[in-house]
């Protein structure tokens, strides 16, 4: 389509024929949606990415842990050291069950580290902030 602001008028560059203005409106309106459908379903896809990798990341840290002469990784929730031999991803559940229980419950914490480390931060603001 091609644009004559003298005249006022849209012409197609393929075909020579004279559209009306509505007609050329409607053509740059669907044309947009189009764009903005792909933009929907890449923003998808690259979420879908992020997802994935992350998992990939969590993965490769532990296993450049693991590949260390003197650092494990440790359990995120009771802090504990987990060693390969442990049968890390032996055990598994059920990701909607999870999601939905800790929607109720909470991440677990079954030592209350995670409230004690609140509590030694809110003490020691500004100081070194050593465990009691």
């Amino acid at each position: 389509m091609e644009y004559d602001p003298t005249t006022e008028q849209i012409e197609c560059t393929e075909c020579g024929l004279i559209l009306n203005n509505f007609k050329a409106f409607m053509l740059v309106v669907e044309k947009f949606g189009g764009y903005q459908e792909e933009r929907k379903r890449d923003i998808d896809k690259l979420n879908k990415l992020k997802e994935e990798t992350l998992v990939l990341q969590a993965a490769k840290k532990a296993e450049s842990a693991w590949r260390s002469r003197n650092m494990v990784p440790t359990c995120p929730h009771c802090y504990e050291a987990v060693f390969p031999e442990d049968g890390f991803g032996g055990l598994l559940i059920n990701r909607e069950m999870e999601i939905k229980r800790r929607e109720k419950y909470g991440k677990p914490d079954p030592k209350g580290i995670r409230k004690l480390l609140a509590e030694n931060q809110e003490e020691s603001k500004g100081s070194r902030g050593d465990f009691k």
